[in-house]
Protein backbone atom coordinates (compact mmCIF):
# COMPACT_ATOMS: atom_id res chain seq x y z
CA UNK A 1 0.00 0.00 0.00
CA UNK A 2 1.09 3.02 -1.32
CA UNK A 3 -1.46 6.26 -0.42
CA UNK A 4 -4.28 5.25 1.60
CA UNK A 5 -7.79 7.61 1.55
CA UNK A 6 -10.60 7.39 4.02
CA UNK A 7 -11.74 11.14 2.80
CA UNK A 8 -15.53 12.19 3.06
CA UNK A 9 -16.94 8.44 4.73
CA UNK A 10 -18.74 8.10 7.88
CA UNK A 11 -15.49 5.51 9.09
CA UNK A 12 -15.22 6.06 12.98
CA UNK A 13 -11.87 4.49 13.43
CA UNK A 14 -9.05 3.41 11.23
CA UNK A 15 -7.09 0.48 11.41
CA UNK A 16 -2.96 -0.05 12.25
CA UNK A 17 -1.53 2.02 8.95
CA UNK A 18 1.23 0.00 6.80
CA UNK A 19 5.11 1.15 7.17
CA UNK A 20 5.37 1.90 3.79
CA UNK A 21 2.66 3.74 3.80
CA UNK A 22 3.23 7.84 1.28
CA UNK A 23 0.28 9.61 1.73
CA UNK A 24 -2.68 9.36 4.55
CA UNK A 25 -5.79 11.43 4.02
CA UNK A 26 -8.70 11.49 6.58
CA UNK A 27 -10.56 14.52 5.30
CA UNK A 28 -14.09 15.19 6.83
CA UNK A 29 -14.91 11.61 9.21
CA UNK A 30 -16.16 10.64 12.11
CA UNK A 31 -12.51 8.90 13.58
CA UNK A 32 -11.78 10.51 17.19
CA UNK A 33 -8.42 9.13 17.15
CA UNK A 34 -5.17 8.90 14.96
CA UNK A 35 -3.42 5.46 14.58
CA UNK A 36 0.48 5.34 14.45
CA UNK A 37 1.80 7.26 11.70
CA UNK A 38 4.69 5.54 9.20
CA UNK A 39 8.27 6.52 9.64
CA UNK A 40 8.55 7.60 5.87
CA UNK A 41 4.69 9.65 5.38
CA UNK A 42 5.10 12.33 3.54
CA UNK A 43 1.71 13.64 3.12
CA UNK A 44 -1.04 14.19 5.53
CA UNK A 45 -4.09 15.28 5.68
CA UNK A 46 -6.43 15.54 8.18
CA UNK A 47 -9.02 18.59 7.83
CA UNK A 48 -12.71 18.77 9.12
CA UNK A 49 -12.68 16.69 11.82
CA UNK A 50 -13.20 18.96 15.10
CA UNK A 51 -13.31 15.49 17.29
CA UNK A 52 -9.43 14.73 15.87
CA UNK A 53 -7.67 16.79 19.04
CA UNK A 54 -4.06 15.14 19.26
CA UNK A 55 -1.55 13.76 16.84
CA UNK A 56 0.48 10.61 17.83
CA UNK A 57 4.33 10.71 17.80
CA UNK A 58 5.62 12.22 14.59
CA UNK A 59 8.38 9.78 13.50
CA UNK A 60 9.03 11.79 10.32
CA UNK A 61 10.89 15.18 11.19
CA UNK A 62 10.19 16.33 7.52
CA UNK A 63 6.82 16.25 5.55
CA UNK A 64 5.49 17.21 2.24
CA UNK A 65 2.13 18.20 2.95
CA UNK A 66 1.14 18.56 6.66
CA UNK A 67 -3.08 20.03 6.30
CA UNK A 68 -4.90 19.88 9.25
CA UNK A 69 -7.30 22.80 9.11
CA UNK A 70 -10.84 22.68 11.07
CA UNK A 71 -9.59 19.95 12.84
CA UNK A 72 -9.19 19.90 16.85
CA UNK A 73 -5.43 19.84 17.06
CA UNK A 74 -4.08 22.62 18.74
CA UNK A 75 -0.74 21.34 19.50
CA UNK A 76 1.99 18.87 18.33
CA UNK A 77 3.31 15.77 20.39
CA UNK A 78 7.23 16.50 18.96
CA UNK A 79 8.96 19.11 16.53
CA UNK A 80 8.91 18.79 12.98
CA UNK A 81 8.53 21.05 9.66
CA UNK A 82 6.79 20.47 6.35
CA UNK A 83 7.08 22.06 3.03
CA UNK A 84 3.59 22.83 2.48
CA UNK A 85 1.14 23.58 5.13
CA UNK A 86 -2.51 25.24 6.32
CA UNK A 87 -1.06 25.52 9.92
CA UNK A 88 2.52 25.46 10.43
CA UNK A 89 3.70 22.62 13.06
CA UNK A 90 7.09 24.03 13.56
CA UNK A 91 5.51 27.30 15.10
CA UNK A 92 2.38 25.03 17.06
CA UNK A 93 3.03 24.70 20.35
CA UNK A 94 4.50 21.37 22.21
CA UNK A 95 1.69 19.73 23.91
CA UNK A 96 2.08 19.80 27.41
CA UNK A 97 0.90 17.33 30.34
CA UNK A 98 -2.28 19.99 30.66
CA UNK A 99 -3.32 19.25 27.12
CA UNK A 100 -6.25 17.02 26.32
CA UNK A 101 -3.98 14.50 24.50
CA UNK A 102 -2.87 11.52 26.01
CA UNK A 103 1.08 11.29 26.88
CA UNK A 104 1.02 8.21 24.59
CA UNK A 105 4.24 9.04 23.08
CA UNK A 106 8.25 9.35 24.13
CA UNK A 107 9.84 12.18 26.43
CA UNK A 108 10.73 14.76 23.93
CA UNK A 109 13.37 17.44 24.69
CA UNK A 110 13.06 20.58 22.74
CA UNK A 111 14.29 24.47 22.00
CA UNK A 112 16.22 26.41 19.09
CA UNK A 113 19.28 28.10 18.96
CA UNK A 114 19.41 31.60 17.78
CA UNK A 115 21.49 34.59 17.63
CA UNK A 116 21.82 36.76 21.05
CA UNK A 117 20.82 40.12 19.93
CA UNK A 118 19.13 41.49 23.74
CA UNK A 119 20.57 43.33 26.94
CA UNK A 120 19.76 40.24 28.55
CA UNK A 121 18.75 36.53 28.59
CA UNK A 122 15.03 37.30 29.63
CA UNK A 123 14.25 39.71 27.33
CA UNK A 124 16.42 37.33 24.36
CA UNK A 125 14.21 34.65 25.21
CA UNK A 126 10.99 37.44 24.15
CA UNK A 127 13.02 38.52 21.28
CA UNK A 128 15.13 35.75 20.05
CA UNK A 129 17.27 36.80 17.11
CA UNK A 130 18.23 34.85 14.09
CA UNK A 131 18.11 31.12 14.44
CA UNK A 132 21.35 29.32 13.80
CA UNK A 133 21.74 25.85 12.11
CA UNK A 134 24.20 23.17 12.40
CA UNK A 135 25.06 23.78 15.67
CA UNK A 136 25.95 20.75 18.01
CA UNK A 137 23.50 20.20 21.22
CA UNK A 138 24.18 17.78 23.37
CA UNK A 139 21.88 15.42 25.61
CA UNK A 140 24.29 14.23 28.34
CA UNK A 141 23.03 11.72 31.61
CA UNK A 142 25.52 11.26 34.75
CA UNK A 143 27.93 13.17 32.94
CA UNK A 144 27.88 10.89 29.54
CA UNK A 145 27.01 12.32 26.17
CA UNK A 146 23.84 10.19 25.20
CA UNK A 147 22.51 11.92 22.02
CA UNK A 148 23.56 14.73 20.13
CA UNK A 149 21.85 16.69 17.44
CA UNK A 150 22.14 19.30 14.81
CA UNK A 151 19.90 22.45 14.84
CA UNK A 152 17.77 22.57 11.82
CA UNK A 153 17.55 25.55 9.55
CA UNK A 154 14.93 27.39 12.26
CA UNK A 155 17.56 26.82 14.56
CA UNK A 156 14.96 23.85 16.21
CA UNK A 157 16.48 20.47 18.29
CA UNK A 158 15.13 17.96 19.88
CA UNK A 159 15.80 14.82 21.42
CA UNK A 160 12.89 11.95 22.04
CA UNK A 161 14.06 10.10 25.70
CA UNK A 162 12.52 7.63 28.13
CA UNK A 163 12.01 10.31 30.69
CA UNK A 164 12.86 14.01 31.57
CA UNK A 165 14.60 12.47 34.85
CA UNK A 166 18.52 13.78 35.10
CA UNK A 167 19.29 14.85 31.79
CA UNK A 168 21.40 18.10 31.06
CA UNK A 169 21.15 20.02 27.68
CA UNK A 170 24.19 22.33 26.68
CA UNK A 171 26.30 23.50 23.17
CA UNK A 172 29.24 21.53 22.10
CA UNK A 173 31.56 24.74 21.70
CA UNK A 174 34.43 23.21 20.80
CA UNK A 175 35.52 24.48 17.27
CA UNK A 176 32.52 27.14 17.81
CA UNK A 177 33.62 30.74 16.60
CA UNK A 178 30.57 31.75 19.27
CA UNK A 179 30.04 31.74 23.16
CA UNK A 180 26.58 30.78 24.48
CA UNK A 181 25.49 34.05 26.33
CA UNK A 182 21.67 32.55 26.92
CA UNK A 183 21.07 30.55 29.79
CA UNK A 184 23.57 32.13 32.20
CA UNK A 185 24.72 28.67 33.23
CA UNK A 186 25.24 27.53 29.24
CA UNK A 187 23.08 24.67 30.19
CA UNK A 188 20.05 23.23 30.94
CA UNK A 189 18.64 21.04 33.49
CA UNK A 190 15.61 18.59 32.93
CA UNK A 191 15.06 17.17 36.10
CA UNK A 192 11.17 16.75 35.77
CA UNK A 193 8.05 15.42 37.64
CA UNK A 194 7.49 11.74 36.20
CA UNK A 195 4.23 13.14 34.96
CA UNK A 196 5.75 15.66 32.67
CA UNK A 197 6.24 14.43 29.07
CA UNK A 198 7.87 17.62 27.47
CA UNK A 199 10.64 19.46 28.28
CA UNK A 200 10.03 22.71 25.86
CA UNK A 201 11.71 25.96 25.16
CA UNK A 202 15.27 25.22 26.32
CA UNK A 203 16.78 27.65 23.99
CA UNK A 204 20.16 29.51 23.69
CA UNK A 205 21.00 32.26 22.81
CA UNK A 206 24.75 32.34 20.70
CA UNK A 207 27.04 35.59 20.26
CA UNK A 208 29.04 36.71 17.72
CA UNK A 209 33.22 37.16 19.91
CA UNK A 210 33.71 40.13 17.18
CA UNK A 211 34.53 40.31 13.51
CA UNK A 212 35.05 36.98 12.22
CA UNK A 213 35.88 35.86 8.67
CA UNK A 214 36.88 32.26 7.53
CA UNK A 215 37.68 29.58 5.43
CA UNK A 216 35.89 26.19 4.78
CA UNK A 217 35.49 23.47 1.69
CA UNK A 218 32.82 21.98 0.44
CA UNK A 219 33.17 18.90 0.16
CA UNK A 220 32.82 15.66 -2.36
CA UNK A 221 35.11 16.37 -5.06
CA UNK A 222 36.45 13.54 -6.89
CA UNK A 223 39.82 13.37 -8.07
CA UNK A 224 40.25 10.30 -11.22
CA UNK A 225 43.33 10.46 -13.61
CA UNK A 226 42.64 12.25 -16.62
CA UNK A 227 39.31 14.38 -15.19
CA UNK A 228 38.74 18.18 -14.16
CA UNK A 229 36.62 18.12 -11.04
CA UNK A 230 35.49 21.49 -9.42
CA UNK A 231 36.71 22.04 -6.34
CA UNK A 232 33.88 24.32 -3.81
CA UNK A 233 35.64 27.07 -1.63
CA UNK A 234 33.98 29.31 0.94
CA UNK A 235 35.42 32.26 2.31
CA UNK A 236 34.80 35.31 3.87
CA UNK A 237 31.42 35.32 5.46
CA UNK A 238 31.03 31.73 5.81
CA UNK A 239 29.39 31.51 9.30
CA UNK A 240 27.03 33.33 7.67
CA UNK A 241 26.28 30.34 5.13
CA UNK A 242 26.59 27.80 7.53
CA UNK A 243 25.62 28.30 11.00
CA UNK A 244 23.14 31.81 10.19
CA UNK A 245 25.25 34.18 12.39
CA UNK A 246 26.56 37.26 11.05
CA UNK A 247 29.58 38.07 12.54
CA UNK A 248 31.15 40.43 9.12
CA UNK A 249 32.23 44.14 9.42
CA UNK A 250 32.51 44.89 5.66
CA UNK A 251 36.57 44.57 5.43
CA UNK A 252 38.80 43.63 2.75
CA UNK A 253 40.83 40.48 3.17
CA UNK A 254 43.25 38.26 0.79
CA UNK A 255 42.14 34.38 0.47
CA UNK A 256 44.81 32.14 -0.66
CA UNK A 257 44.07 28.74 -1.91
CA UNK A 258 46.85 25.95 -2.64
CA UNK A 259 47.09 22.66 -4.18
CA UNK A 260 49.18 19.27 -3.39
CA UNK A 261 49.94 16.06 -5.20
CA UNK A 262 49.03 14.80 -8.62
CA UNK A 263 46.63 17.54 -9.10
CA UNK A 264 46.40 20.85 -10.93
CA UNK A 265 44.73 24.37 -10.97
CA UNK A 266 43.16 24.64 -14.53
CA UNK A 267 41.21 27.93 -14.40
CA UNK A 268 38.62 29.15 -12.30
CA UNK A 269 34.71 27.50 -12.68
CA UNK A 270 32.28 29.37 -14.09
CA UNK A 271 31.19 32.48 -12.89
CA UNK A 272 33.90 32.19 -10.44
CA UNK A 273 36.90 34.96 -9.83
CA UNK A 274 40.10 34.87 -11.68
CA UNK A 275 42.91 35.11 -8.43
CA UNK A 276 45.05 38.22 -9.11
CA UNK A 277 48.15 35.62 -9.02
CA UNK A 278 48.69 32.10 -10.12
CA UNK A 279 52.37 30.15 -8.33
CA UNK A 280 52.27 26.70 -9.29
CA UNK A 281 49.36 25.41 -8.15
CA UNK A 282 48.74 28.21 -5.17
CA UNK A 283 46.34 31.45 -5.97
CA UNK A 284 45.97 34.39 -4.42
CA UNK A 285 42.79 36.71 -4.35
CA UNK A 286 42.70 39.96 -2.87
CA UNK A 287 38.71 40.95 -1.95
CA UNK A 288 37.62 44.62 -1.42
CA UNK A 289 34.74 43.13 1.27
CA UNK A 290 34.64 39.97 2.31
CA UNK A 291 31.40 39.94 2.91
CA UNK A 292 30.39 39.95 -0.18
CA UNK A 293 31.66 36.94 -1.70
CA UNK A 294 28.76 33.92 -2.32
CA UNK A 295 28.86 30.66 -3.17
CA UNK A 296 30.69 30.10 -6.25
CA UNK A 297 32.92 33.13 -6.02
CA UNK A 298 36.21 31.30 -5.46
CA UNK A 299 35.41 27.72 -6.82
CA UNK A 300 38.24 26.52 -9.15
CA UNK A 301 38.69 23.81 -11.93
CA UNK A 302 40.94 21.24 -10.66
CA UNK A 303 42.77 19.09 -13.22
CA UNK A 304 44.23 15.15 -11.75
CA UNK A 305 46.83 13.85 -13.63
CA UNK A 306 46.64 10.90 -16.03
CA UNK A 307 49.57 9.41 -13.73
CA UNK A 308 48.49 9.56 -10.71
CA UNK A 309 48.19 6.61 -9.12
CA UNK A 310 44.79 5.45 -7.45
CA UNK A 311 45.05 5.84 -3.13
CA UNK A 312 47.20 9.00 -3.98
CA UNK A 313 46.36 11.88 -1.65
CA UNK A 314 45.94 15.08 -2.75
CA UNK A 315 44.99 18.42 -0.56
CA UNK A 316 43.47 21.47 -0.87
CA UNK A 317 44.71 24.41 1.74
CA UNK A 318 43.45 28.19 2.04
CA UNK A 319 43.94 30.78 4.50
CA UNK A 320 41.85 33.97 4.83
CA UNK A 321 43.55 37.21 5.93
CA UNK A 322 41.08 39.75 6.88
CA UNK A 323 42.35 43.82 7.21
CA UNK A 324 41.33 44.10 10.71
CA UNK A 325 41.72 41.84 13.60
CA UNK A 326 40.10 38.53 13.35
CA UNK A 327 38.16 37.86 16.51
CA UNK A 328 38.42 33.67 15.77
CA UNK A 329 41.49 32.78 14.17
CA UNK A 330 41.08 29.22 14.15
CA UNK A 331 38.73 29.29 10.95
CA UNK A 332 41.23 31.27 8.58
CA UNK A 333 42.54 27.72 7.29
CA UNK A 334 41.92 25.24 6.56
CA UNK A 335 43.34 21.51 4.66
CA UNK A 336 40.74 19.53 2.62
CA UNK A 337 42.72 16.02 1.81
CA UNK A 338 41.24 12.68 -0.18
CA UNK A 339 42.11 10.31 -2.74
CA UNK A 340 43.13 9.68 -6.42
CA UNK A 341 39.95 7.22 -7.10
CA UNK A 342 39.30 4.85 -10.37
CA UNK A 343 36.16 3.25 -10.93
CA UNK A 344 33.75 3.14 -8.04
CA UNK A 345 30.41 1.40 -6.75
CA UNK A 346 28.38 4.44 -6.56
CA UNK A 347 27.41 3.78 -3.10
CA UNK A 348 30.62 3.61 -0.40
CA UNK A 349 32.42 5.32 1.76
CA UNK A 350 35.79 6.45 2.26
CA UNK A 351 37.68 7.43 5.06
CA UNK A 352 41.28 9.70 5.03
CA UNK A 353 43.86 9.40 5.89
CA UNK A 354 43.90 5.48 5.27
CA UNK A 355 47.18 5.12 7.58
CA UNK A 356 46.85 6.41 11.11
CA UNK A 357 50.14 8.22 12.46
CA UNK A 358 48.79 9.76 15.43
CA UNK A 359 47.33 9.21 18.76
CA UNK A 360 45.01 10.16 18.93
CA UNK A 361 43.77 11.29 15.09
CA UNK A 362 40.73 12.72 13.09
CA UNK A 363 39.36 10.39 10.79
CA UNK A 364 37.37 12.34 7.86
CA UNK A 365 34.67 10.07 6.73
CA UNK A 366 32.63 10.80 3.29
CA UNK A 367 29.30 8.46 1.76
CA UNK A 368 28.76 8.63 -1.44
CA UNK A 369 25.37 7.44 -2.88
CA UNK A 370 23.51 7.45 -6.03
CA UNK A 371 19.75 6.49 -6.81
CA UNK A 372 20.51 3.79 -9.89
CA UNK A 373 16.86 2.69 -9.14
CA UNK A 374 14.08 3.48 -12.28
CA UNK A 375 11.92 6.37 -10.34
CA UNK A 376 13.13 9.50 -7.84
CA UNK A 377 13.60 8.77 -4.53
CA UNK A 378 11.64 11.29 -2.18
CA UNK A 379 13.69 10.37 0.82
CA UNK A 380 17.13 8.89 1.64
CA UNK A 381 18.60 7.91 5.13
CA UNK A 382 21.73 7.15 6.24
CA UNK A 383 22.31 5.26 9.06
CA UNK A 384 26.18 4.85 10.22
CA UNK A 385 27.05 2.91 13.50
CA UNK A 386 30.76 4.48 14.54
CA UNK A 387 33.40 2.24 15.45
CA UNK A 388 33.82 1.74 19.19
CA UNK A 389 37.41 2.92 18.58
CA UNK A 390 36.32 6.18 17.80
CA UNK A 391 35.46 9.27 20.20
CA UNK A 392 31.81 9.85 19.86
CA UNK A 393 32.14 13.10 21.54
CA UNK A 394 34.63 14.53 18.68
CA UNK A 395 31.61 14.09 15.87
CA UNK A 396 31.86 17.10 13.71
CA UNK A 397 29.72 17.46 10.76
CA UNK A 398 31.01 18.82 8.13
CA UNK A 399 28.36 19.10 4.82
CA UNK A 400 26.22 17.21 2.71
CA UNK A 401 24.89 17.71 -1.09
CA UNK A 402 21.58 18.29 -0.18
CA UNK A 403 19.88 19.27 3.59
CA UNK A 404 20.44 16.98 6.14
CA UNK A 405 18.94 16.03 9.52
CA UNK A 406 21.74 14.95 11.62
CA UNK A 407 20.90 12.74 15.18
CA UNK A 408 23.32 10.41 17.00
CA UNK A 409 22.37 8.45 19.86
CA UNK A 410 24.91 6.64 21.49
CA UNK A 411 27.44 5.28 18.59
CA UNK A 412 24.65 5.45 15.98
CA UNK A 413 24.59 8.33 13.74
CA UNK A 414 21.22 8.97 11.10
CA UNK A 415 21.19 11.01 8.55
CA UNK A 416 18.11 12.12 7.19
CA UNK A 417 17.27 13.85 3.58
CA UNK A 418 13.88 14.32 3.90
CA UNK A 419 12.21 15.44 0.43
CA UNK A 420 15.66 15.19 -1.40
CA UNK A 421 13.78 14.22 -4.66
CA UNK A 422 16.56 12.40 -6.16
CA UNK A 423 16.09 11.78 -9.78
CA UNK A 424 16.98 7.95 -10.94
CA UNK A 425 20.37 8.07 -12.96
CA UNK A 426 18.92 6.87 -15.79
CA UNK A 427 17.47 10.06 -15.96
CA UNK A 428 20.05 12.54 -15.02
CA UNK A 429 22.98 10.88 -13.29
CA UNK A 430 25.11 14.18 -12.20
CA UNK A 431 21.76 15.09 -10.09
CA UNK A 432 21.02 11.62 -8.72
CA UNK A 433 24.29 11.40 -6.54
CA UNK A 434 24.48 12.80 -3.10
CA UNK A 435 26.89 12.90 -0.53
CA UNK A 436 27.77 13.62 3.27
CA UNK A 437 30.88 14.35 5.14
CA UNK A 438 32.37 14.22 9.23
CA UNK A 439 35.02 14.34 10.76
CA UNK A 440 35.81 11.96 14.58
CA UNK A 441 38.69 11.11 16.56
CA UNK A 442 40.07 7.52 17.24
CA UNK A 443 40.62 7.44 21.10
CA UNK A 444 43.44 7.62 22.80
CA UNK A 445 46.15 4.89 23.37
CA UNK A 446 44.53 2.54 20.67
CA UNK A 447 47.14 -0.69 20.07
CA UNK A 448 49.27 -0.10 17.22
CA UNK A 449 47.74 -3.49 16.13
CA UNK A 450 44.10 -2.03 15.88
CA UNK A 451 41.68 -2.04 12.94
CA UNK A 452 38.95 1.11 13.01
CA UNK A 453 36.29 -0.22 10.39
CA UNK A 454 33.40 1.53 9.43
CA UNK A 455 30.07 0.34 7.27
CA UNK A 456 27.45 2.93 6.40
CA UNK A 457 23.84 1.40 5.41
CA UNK A 458 21.99 3.73 2.75
CA UNK A 459 17.98 3.20 2.30
CA UNK A 460 16.11 4.81 -1.13
CA UNK A 461 12.39 5.27 0.20
CA UNK A 462 11.26 1.82 1.65
CA UNK A 463 14.07 -0.20 0.08
CA UNK A 464 15.95 -2.60 1.76
CA UNK A 465 19.49 -1.24 2.65
CA UNK A 466 22.58 -0.68 0.42
CA UNK A 467 25.61 -1.85 2.25
CA UNK A 468 28.84 0.47 1.43
CA UNK A 469 32.26 -1.08 1.23
CA UNK A 470 34.14 -1.12 5.15
CA UNK A 471 36.92 0.99 5.56
CA UNK A 472 39.79 0.11 7.31
CA UNK A 473 41.60 2.16 9.24
CA UNK A 474 45.29 0.70 10.92
CA UNK A 475 48.24 2.50 12.39
CA UNK A 476 50.83 0.88 10.04
CA UNK A 477 52.81 3.27 7.79
CA UNK A 478 56.02 3.50 5.79
CA UNK A 479 55.30 1.40 2.15
CA UNK A 480 58.55 -0.31 2.20
CA UNK A 481 58.75 -1.53 5.59
CA UNK A 482 58.11 -5.48 6.77
CA UNK A 483 55.19 -5.79 9.55
CA UNK A 484 55.25 -4.95 13.19
CA UNK A 485 57.64 -7.51 14.17
CA UNK A 486 59.46 -8.85 11.62
CA UNK A 487 57.91 -11.84 11.46
CA UNK A 488 55.93 -10.74 7.98
CA UNK A 489 57.82 -9.60 5.01
CA UNK A 490 55.87 -8.40 1.46
CA UNK A 491 57.89 -7.99 -1.73
CA UNK A 492 58.71 -6.69 -3.91
CA UNK A 493 57.19 -3.15 -3.11
CA UNK A 494 55.94 -1.47 -5.11
CA UNK A 495 55.24 -5.06 -7.62
CA UNK A 496 53.30 -4.80 -10.78
CA UNK A 497 50.32 -7.54 -9.31
CA UNK A 498 52.40 -10.62 -8.01
CA UNK A 499 54.34 -10.49 -4.71
CA UNK A 500 55.53 -12.56 -2.44
CA UNK A 501 54.60 -12.77 0.99
CA UNK A 502 56.95 -14.54 3.55
CA UNK A 503 56.54 -15.64 6.89
CA UNK A 504 58.99 -16.09 9.52
CA UNK A 505 58.61 -19.64 10.68
CA UNK A 506 56.13 -20.97 8.28
CA UNK A 507 53.58 -20.47 10.21
CA UNK A 508 50.09 -20.97 8.83
CA UNK A 509 48.51 -18.11 8.02
CA UNK A 510 45.16 -15.79 6.87
CA UNK A 511 45.46 -12.93 4.46
CA UNK A 512 43.41 -10.13 3.45
CA UNK A 513 43.60 -7.59 0.93
CA UNK A 514 41.86 -4.11 1.35
CA UNK A 515 42.12 -0.65 -0.94
CA UNK A 516 42.52 2.52 0.02
CA UNK A 517 39.02 3.21 1.21
CA UNK A 518 38.62 -0.29 2.44
CA UNK A 519 36.79 -2.37 0.28
CA UNK A 520 37.74 -6.93 0.57
CA UNK A 521 39.76 -7.30 -3.02
CA UNK A 522 41.15 -10.60 -1.94
CA UNK A 523 41.20 -13.30 0.43
CA UNK A 524 43.55 -16.41 0.87
CA UNK A 525 44.93 -19.29 2.96
CA UNK A 526 48.95 -19.17 3.39
CA UNK A 527 50.34 -22.98 4.28
CA UNK A 528 54.05 -22.22 3.46
CA UNK A 529 56.76 -19.51 4.41
CA UNK A 530 56.64 -18.03 0.79
CA UNK A 531 53.71 -18.10 -0.84
CA UNK A 532 53.15 -15.73 -4.59
CA UNK A 533 49.97 -13.86 -4.75
CA UNK A 534 48.18 -12.46 -7.65
CA UNK A 535 46.09 -9.43 -8.23
CA UNK A 536 45.71 -9.51 -12.02
CA UNK A 537 42.78 -6.98 -12.18
CA UNK A 538 43.34 -4.81 -9.52
CA UNK A 539 43.94 -1.15 -10.96
CA UNK A 540 47.06 0.80 -9.42
CA UNK A 541 46.99 2.53 -6.12
CA UNK A 542 47.74 1.38 -2.54
CA UNK A 543 46.64 -1.68 -0.51
CA UNK A 544 46.73 -3.16 2.89
CA UNK A 545 47.23 -6.94 3.42
CA UNK A 546 46.05 -8.01 6.92
CA UNK A 547 48.32 -11.16 7.86
CA UNK A 548 45.86 -13.24 10.65
CA UNK A 549 48.50 -16.18 12.57
CA UNK A 550 46.61 -17.68 15.35
CA UNK A 551 45.80 -15.47 17.83
CA UNK A 552 48.47 -12.51 16.29
CA UNK A 553 47.73 -9.83 13.42
CA UNK A 554 50.03 -7.47 11.42
CA UNK A 555 49.69 -5.24 8.43
CA UNK A 556 51.69 -4.42 5.55
CA UNK A 557 50.79 -1.53 3.04
CA UNK A 558 51.93 -1.85 -0.38
CA UNK A 559 51.78 -0.01 -3.93
CA UNK A 560 50.69 -1.75 -6.88
CA UNK A 561 52.11 0.11 -10.10
CA UNK A 562 52.18 -1.79 -13.31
Amino acid sequence: VYDFFCSNNPLAAIPPLPRNLNSFSCDSTLITQLPALPPFLQNFYCRYNPQVVCLPYMTNSHLLNFRIDMSGITCVPNRFTATNYDWNPATMPICSPNSPCAPSYSHIITGNVHAYTANSCAADSLAPGHPMSNIKVLLKQNGQIVQQNYSNDLGQFAFATDSLQGYIVEIDTVMLPFQVTCPASASYSTYRPLTDTVADGLNFGLLCPGPDYGIRPIPGARFKPGDTTVVSVLAGNPLKLWYGADCGAGTAGAVMTSLSGPIHYAGPATGALTPVSVSGDTLLYNISDLDSLMPGDLYILVYTDTTALIGTPVCIAGHVTPAMPDAYPADDSYTECSAVVSAFDPNYKEAYPAMLSADPEWLTYTVHFQNTGNDTADRVVVKDTLSVDLDISSFQYLGASHKASVQLSGNVCTFTFAGIELPASTINNEASQGWLQYKIRTNAGLAQTALVRNTAYIYFDYNPAVATNTTTNSFITGIHQPSLNGNVHLYPNPNNGSFILETKGGKSSEYAVYDVVGRLMLKGHQESMTETIHMPDAADGIYTIVIRTGDSRETIRFVLSR
